[in-house]
């Protein structure tokens, strides 16, 4: 096997954390860039660059890519808005310079939240976008950035978007509420035509490694989802639970339940929450699946079990 090294920024986060233990059990070594080098066990394939995404160091940035094959820019900030473009564009910008006239591969964790949801049925890589909120205009801005040099400077370059990810020590405010319903006796008859856009964290490691080798990826965006329909997911949480009576609530008269409890500070869910019980948007994943052969591994009734039966 041969022997590579790899940059991972954001390598502290869930996702960071599973590629950098691969890619060390693998025999390879590893640059991370972190603002903290605590954050990691000393290990003898571990090179650790310490930076700040927000306001980043040209030369540290330099000093982390340099020997190099492949970088995956995982990094992200999620919740602070006041680092948000700066972590996640100005970030995204210092990486792409510093990788600007090599062959290294660039390979970017992006979102599908960049995407209409509320004019089309379908997502394709191709179709509309229109971010709703900060992170998902940073991480637009962020994708802008990447195809740009792709254009002008031919940096090899590739995108995955996940949807919603689902993982054993990453919070998911939506599935603790789905949870949290039904733990309280309140059941949803939900459409069949209701989808949900989620995909396992274990699904998104593993297409990061494989996008890393195959050659007819560079260059492309891929869209990645493992969609089912909503109530086939809440019928999985419900089979899991303890058995109890429960209310059943129509759908659409639980969408305006849940934002009159909002209102009324009862409840404390987004916006995008209300909307993802009523989202009737598949996402394609058919470009990574028919044109590379990629194949989802992970299984949702195995991964709830695991996680609705973690200790608190």
């Amino acid at each position: 096997m041969k022997e590579i090294r790899v940059g991972i920024t954001g390598a502290s986060g869930y996702i960071g954390r599973r590629l950098t233990n691969h890619f060390i059990q693998q025999g390879h070594f590893v640059n991370v860039i972190s603002r903290s080098s605590r954050k990691f066990l000393v290990h003898k394939q571990l090179e650790i660059f310490e930076a700040d995404l927000s306001n980043p160091d040209p030369e540290v940035i330099k000093a982390f890519i340099k020997k190099v094959d492949v970088v995956y820019h995982l990094a992200a900030e999620l919740t602070d808005h006041s680092k948000m473009l700066g972590t996640n564009v100005r970030g995204t910008q210092a990486i792409v310079n510093a990788v600007k006239g090599t062959t290294k591969v660039l390979i970017h964790l992006s979102s599908i939240g960049i995407f209409d949801f509320s004019t089309t049925l379908t997502i394709h890589e191709d179709s509309p976008k229109h971010p709703l909120n900060l992170y998902e205009e940073s991480k637009l801005k962020a994708e802008s950035i990447i195809q740009n040099a792709r254009d002008t400077e031919q940096i090899n370059a590739i995108i995955l978007r996940p949807s919603i990810i689902l993982g054993l020590e990453m919070k998911s405010h939506i599935l603790n509420h789905m949870k949290q319903l039904l733990d309280k006796g309140i059941d949803l008859n939900i459409s069949r035509e209701v989808v949900a856009n989620f995909v396992l964290a274990d699904d998104v490691v593993n297409a990061l490694i494989f996008l890393s080798k195959e050659e007819d990826a560079i260059g492309e965006n891929y869209n990645f989802s493992n969609d089912l329909a909503l109530a086939d997911f809440l019928g999985l949480i419900k089979n899991i639970l303890p058995s109890q009576r429960r209310i059943h609530f129509p759908g659409k008269v639980f969408s305006n339940l849940l934002k009159v409890l909002k209102w009324l500070g009862i409840f404390s869910i987004s916006d995008d929450g209300i909307a993802f019980f009523s989202n009737k948007t598949t996402i394609s994943s058919s470009k990574i699946k028919e044109k590379l052969g990629f194949q989802f591994d992970s299984n949702y009734p195995v991964f709830l079990k695991e996680y609705l039966n973690k200790p608190k």
